[in-house]
């Protein structure tokens, strides 16, 4: 049989290591926080450079046609001037 004070000194031991428990259940649910925290933040990040993408791709498209139709001025008015040159000297 083991004497109170090995018993008391046990229970010590086992208030202490419940403790370590608990703290590191308080630190790990501070981290799963901070993980769910930053990970909204990168949703949030990510959507925005998603609408960001979108309109760039718009304006490449639209950039794409303005270059044709420039393109096609350009031929045009060449045309012209090739055609019309004889009348203008």
């Amino acid at each position: 049989m083991k004497a109170p004070d090995e018993y008391g000194q046990k229970l010590v031991e086992l208030i202490e290591r419940s403790a370590q428990i608990d703290l590191l259940v308080v630190k790990s649910l501070q981290a799963v926080a901070d993980v769910k925290q930053e990970l909204e933040e990168l949703r949030i990040k990510q959507r925005e450079t998603t609408k960001i993408l979108h309109k760039l791709h718009k304006l490449e498209e639209s950039s794409g046609n303005a270059c044709k139709n420039i393109e096609a001025v350009v031929k045009a008015y060449n045309n012209l001037v090739i055609r019309y040159k004889p009348y203008i000297q």
